[in-house]
């Protein structure tokens, strides 16, 4: 599980890197590069969600985790 974490951690890491960058890119009317930007963005939102699913997998084998501590462990990854 924590190595998911450390990838979950990661990818965060990329999407607020990508996010602002593609939010610099429109404030200075740079629309060709944020097109180019935005679908590495949605590709980085996907695997973040995926990992966040395979938290909660990892987490739901353990029976005694119940929903709320699975959403709240997935928060503070």
């Amino acid at each position: 599980m924590e190595a998911a974490k450390k990838r979950r951690s990661a990818i965060r890491t990329s999407f607020t890197r990508n996010f602002n960058i593609l939010e610099e890119q429109l404030k200075e009317n740079k629309i060709t590069e944020a097109r180019a930007t935005f679908p590495i963005l949605q590709r980085v939102w996907a695997k973040l969600h995926e990992v966040d699913e395979e938290i909660a997998d990892l987490m739901l084998v353990d029976e005694s985790i119940d929903e709320d501590t699975i959403d709240k462990e997935i928060a503070t990854a």
